[in-house]
């Protein structure tokens, strides 16, 4: 689940609540670090490594949808 640019991992909350009776959900925050498409890219690259996962369904909300 991907929150807008002004939103949080929490942010999402009735989403990922209602999401989570089927599947497995992560929520990220997008740091204030990141400042552009690419670099957001090649970081959630890395955490969808780093955390094993090859398969994925990816939501976003506001400008998070634009990034899934």
């Amino acid at each position: 689940m991907l929150p807008g640019f002004l939103g949080t991992a929490e942010t999402s909350f009735l989403f990922i609540i209602s999401l989570a009776i089927n599947m497995r959900v992560i929520s990220v925050s997008i740091p204030p670090t990141i400042n552009n498409t690419k670099e957001f890219c090649y970081s959630f690259a890395i955490l969808l490594n780093q955390l094993k996962i090859n398969n994925l369904t990816i939501l976003g909300g506001s400008s998070g949808g634009f990034l899934a």
